[in-house]
């Protein structure tokens, strides 16, 4: 089996970026969703830099140090592993043909979890939305996985906390659960 795991809300613990933000700088979703649901989305898929749409939006938040401290201490906050899914992973290591990583994400906090956090140590490959140049749940990126993985669909198997991707992976013939906490792993196939 060929296992692709999300990355927030699956390995690592999602919200705490949004509730650092409330708790830090008083900035509720509703201050920051121009961002987030603007220049942010062309960053998932590679098409612009982080680092570069997020300054002129600094400052209207009240922040008044550099962009790249800004995102440090964002991706360093949205770090937090969930032990159990790791746990998992070490379990089903030695019998999985493959371990990778199928996230939406932007590059530089893609290169983040990769490096820094050590992704790179539990998984061989990383199928990052920045790196594709299409996010989950469209097809396109469930099928450029596939072809890169070079395996049958019902070999692969998918964990993700977001039912519009797990839909779309199962109508691709993969064998997607939805992760919703740690009673989840149990439904994961094995061997």
């Amino acid at each position: 089996m060929h296992y692709l795991f999300d990355v927030d809300g699956v390995l690592l613990k999602s919200e705490t970026w949004r509730d650092y933000l409330i708790m830090e700088y008083g900035l509720l979703p509703d201050d920051t969703r121009d961002f987030f649901n603007g220049p942010f989305q062309a960053c998932i898929v590679g098409k612009a830099d982080l680092h570069e749409v997020l300054q002129p939006f600094l400052s209207g938040w009240g922040i008044s140090f550099s962009v790249q401290k800004f995102v440090n201490i964002w991706f360093e906050t949205e770090s937090d592993v969930i032990e159990s899914t790791f746990n998992f992973i070490e379990e089903i290591a030695g019998s999985a043909d493959s371990l990778s990583i199928a996230t939406n994400q932007e590059a530089y906090r893609s290169t983040y979890l990769w490096e820094n956090l050590g992704l790179k140590d539990f998984f061989q490959k990383a199928f990052v939305s920045s790196d594709l140049g299409v996010r989950k749940p469209l097809p396109t990126y469930f099928h450029r996985v596939q072809g890169e993985l070079g395996v049958e669909p019902g070999q692969i198997v998918f964990i993700d906390d977001n039912k519009a991707n797990v839909d779309a992976a199962n109508a691709m013939g993969w064998r997607a659960v939805h992760y919703k906490d740690e009673s989840s792993l149990k439904d994961i196939p094995r061997g």
